[in-house]
């Protein structure tokens, strides 16, 4: 057999050739500089990597992802051979506790068990937890507010809902925990996935973190599939699929590999053919990855995004939380910040050995046009597909009205402030360039502020609709010559009734021009060794080729979108329109300042 693995690091081409047992791991380096890759090597775990020519052993396949670093132009083929012999090892560096359980899991939710669980299990695992979003506002405390059962083909799983109190309010997060009938030092995962060790009678075993469980991953999508309710103590999880994956024959799963990017929530890929999103910080309300899939999947039929398969949520009286989301997987070259880094990093790379030369078009920037093209099409077509929700008040276009350009005005106005406190009590421990554009900015303030008062009188004939709310290169797919559109859930950091509102069709246009603009200027900061002349040359042609990519980008656009009343139609009002709308969505994150 011959498999490829995908690294992030598109720059190193990796596969395995495997005959029966045998099997060969080759790693080829193709730039011209030395890089380094992380590779999913979880199918052949446990095996040992032999260098082929030196012999050398390497160490042993685990849990996380196979970091290999490579000289320019290098390579090395490995032979991955079977552990002879199993070590047990203490893999967690934090004191393990160990519960004490009951029959069942009905002890996690009261007596001492349950206080073991709250004063020390989760405190000490919680924390260390990349998605845990509450680590500045310590002390807090942790209760399990919902336990629920879920069984499967003999399997058990928990779905434990953790709640986080402290100065700061009550941040809730979703745990599914299953247990696994093996002393914690011999199973073989790693600190952020092991929460305890768990004793039933005689019985030693370890609580695990169940999410790239492939039983626990069966489980749901098997419920998902059927539609089933899950029922606890008046709490229900509710397992619902959309008509293109309930139509469909159940799959069978084979493999389940974590992705180990994520920050704010969870994901698996499932047989390379579906992901699983397991949201970690979860919020009372409607989720709006849920509601914009099921739109785009039942009512306007968008192709260029992953199709929604199914959601898993939780109800407490009226009360609907989203746990969990299901979606078709896309097979892609990455993401399209990944690959308009690579892009810009050869730019960046051959201008330097060219510098008295003009720039020319290559094969590779005729390339990267025509992908800047295709994001620009979808975009537009993304656009329309929400534009038509007529019918449908959540989805419903509205009309732009005096008291939006008023809100949007207040609101821009405070964050411009803040970003002007903030920068008069840091100047001086800023150091050149950044310290001189911040002095420039503070001298001109007033000036700002009154610009962006003049926002408040202006009307717009342009309509708001559901909109992405978080678009950049990084939420842009790159599938072969296409480019498929995902994440829907909006700013994490927003409130869901902020995150379901209405806004003008520029705001996500303008995320996305931030999104380029960033990643030109990452790619000149990543340059090596650049003297004063270096810089000053390549800052003003990897702009220049920056406004290349933002003009494809923008006329592909307009030309989709055509007449359509989601911007003003007069070429004036067009510009005013964008404006307003970039600075408004360049505000709203706070690392902007």
């Amino acid at each position: 057999t011959l498999t490829f693995i995908r690294p992030e690091n598109r720059a190193v081409l990796a596969y395995v050739r495997q005959l029966g047992e045998e099997a060969i791991l080759c790693v080829a380096n193709i730039s011209r500089s030395a890089q380094a890759v992380e590779l999913d090597m979880s199918q052949w775990k446990g095996r040992i990597p032999r260098e082929m020519l030196g012999r050398t052993k390497f160490p042993r396949i685990g849990e996380l992802p196979y970091l290999v670093t490579l000289p320019p132009y290098g390579y090395f083929w490995f032979s991955l051979e079977q552990e002879t012999e199993s070590v047990p090892e203490n893999i967690l560096p934090r004191e393990v506790t160990t519960l004490v359980l009951g029959p069942g899991w009905e002890s996690l939710r009261s007596g001492w068990t349950k206080r073991t669980l709250e004063m020390d299990v989760l405190p000490g695992f919680m924390p260390e937890r990349r998605w845990f979003a509450d680590k500045a506002y310590r002390p807090f405390t942790i209760s399990v507010s919902a336990a629920i059962p879920i069984e499967h083909d003999g399997d058990h799983f928990v779905a434990a809902i953790a709640d986080v109190t402290g100065g700061h309010g009550t941040s809730r997060y979703f745990l599914p925990l299953t247990i696994r009938w093996t002393r914690y030092t011999a199973v073989d995962k790693g600190p952020a996935t092991v929460l305890a060790a768990v004793r039933r009678g005689p019985r030693e075993g370890t609580l695990l973190d169940a999410t790239a469980e492939p039983e626990f991953i069966s489980a749901l999508m098997a419920k998902i599939h059927a539609g089933e309710t899950v029922s606890n103590d008046g709490q229900r999880m509710e397992f619902r699929a959309t008509s293109a994956f309930a139509l469909a024959p159940l799959p069978e799963i084979n493999t389940v590999n974590a992705v180990d990017r994520e920050q704010s929530n969870s994901s698996v890929i499932v047989d390379g053919k579906y992901v699983v999103k397991i949201l970690r910080r979860v919020t009372s309300g409607i989720h709006p990855e849920i509601e914009v899939g099921r739109f785009l999947v039942d009512v306007a039929h968008f192709q260029n995004a992953p199709a929604l398969l199914g959601s898993i949520e939780l109800l407490e009286g009226e009360n609907r939380t989203a746990l969990a989301v299901v979606h078709a997987y896309v097979e892609n070259q990455g993401d399209a910040w990944s690959v308009t880094s690579a892009s810009l990093d050869r730019f960046v790379e051959e201008q330097r050995l060219l510098p008295d030369e003009a720039m020319s078009e290559t094969s590779e920037t005729a390339s990267t046009l025509q992908r800047m093209r295709q994001i620009g099409k979808r975009t537009a077509e993304m656009h329309l597909g929400f534009a038509g929700g007529a019918g449908i008040p959540a989805f419903a276009p509205e009309p732009i009205t005096a008291a939006d350009t008023a809100r949007w005005t207040d609101a821009l106005l405070a964050r411009a402030r803040n970003v002007f406190t903030l920068l008069e009590r840091g100047l001086k421990n800023l150091s050149d360039p950044a310290s001189t554009l911040a002095g420039r900015l503070l001298e001109n303030c007033d000036a700002i502020t009154a610009h962006i008062e003049q926002g408040r009188g202006e009307t717009f004939d342009g309509m708001k609709i559901r909109h992405h709310g978080d678009f950049h290169l990084g939420q842009v797919l790159v599938a072969k010559d296409d480019a498929y559109i995902l994440d829907f859930e909006g700013e994490p950091r927003r409130s869901l009734d902020e995150r379901r509102s209405k806004e003008p069709a520029a705001r996500d246009v303008a995320g996305f021009l931030r999104s380029m603009d960033y990643a030109t200027s990452a790619a000149l900061f990543r340059a090596p060794a650049l003297n004063p002349e270096d810089y000053a040359t390549l800052a003003k042609r990897i702009r220049t080729w920056g406004e290349q990519m933002t003009a494809a980008y923008w006329q592909s656009y307009r030309e989709t979108l055509g007449d359509s009343p989601l911007w003003p139609a007069e070429d004036d009002r067009r510009a005013t329109f964008s404006t307003c709308s970039c600075w408004r969505r360049r505000s709203t994150r706070s690392n902007t300042s």
